[in-house]
């Protein structure tokens, strides 16, 4: 008996899984796309924020207890705006996953 490829290519398809598809958790992605745990873009940051003296969520002039949030990214045509930003105590336990 003799097999056509065609005929061999779907009898394999048939055999082989199907793919899984990417299940996405409550909190991967926000309304807005961005990852929960990502500061704010540099557009987003005032001046106090974006020079680390205030909490890059809240706004909060920052003292003590202040914890890196991570990197801010943004850019302005060639020129790349990215900084550290730090958050205060309290936004550091909702916002920075360690």
């Amino acid at each position: 008996m003799r097999t056509s490829v065609a005929s061999a290519a779907v009898a394999a398809a048939a055999c082989s899984p199907a793919p899984t598809a990417v299940r996405r958790t409550a909190w991967s992605r926000s309304p807005t796309g961005r990852d929960p745990q990502e500061p704010p873009p540099t557009s987003d940051l005032s001046y106090e924020q974006y020079a680390g003296r205030a909490c890059c969520w809240c706004g909060k002039q920052l003292q003590h207890g202040a914890v890196s949030a991570g990197i801010a990214r943004g850019r302005m045509g060639a020129h790349v705006l990215d900084v550290e930003v730090y958050a205060c105590p309290d936004c550091a336990g909702d916002h920075v996953q360690e």
